[in-house]
């Protein structure tokens, strides 16, 4: 009886923490390209909200590059060493490409 219960608060628990760790990364992001804003190289800004507004989970350019990060932390949590777990595998340099 208690177990789908607390399949759901696991399942809420980790939503909350992605969503977390993600704006943490968009933040990030955004702030390091203000700090870019005089360069004239530099690549035009955006605030979290109008990034939260315009992204689109449906947009194939958005769908690669979350496929790319999925796989990446994959093959990082299968490799034994800790050093090595801090690399870029090979196929994630190539499909950056």
């Amino acid at each position: 009886m208690h177990e789908p219960y607390t399949f759901y608060r696991q399942s809420e628990y980790y939503d909350q923490v992605l969503g977390s760790k993600l704006k943490s990364l968009v933040c990030g992001a955004i702030a390091r390209a203000n700090l870019e804003k005089d360069d004239p190289q530099a690549a035009p800004t955006i605030s979290y909200e109008s990034f939260v507004q315009d992204l689109d989970h449906g947009d194939s350019f958005t769908t690669t590059l979350v496929d790319i990060l999925v796989k990446e932390l994959a093959e990082r949590k299968a490799r034994p060493s800790s050093p090595d777990r801090h690399m870029v595998a090979e196929r994630t340099v190539i499909s950056l490409r």
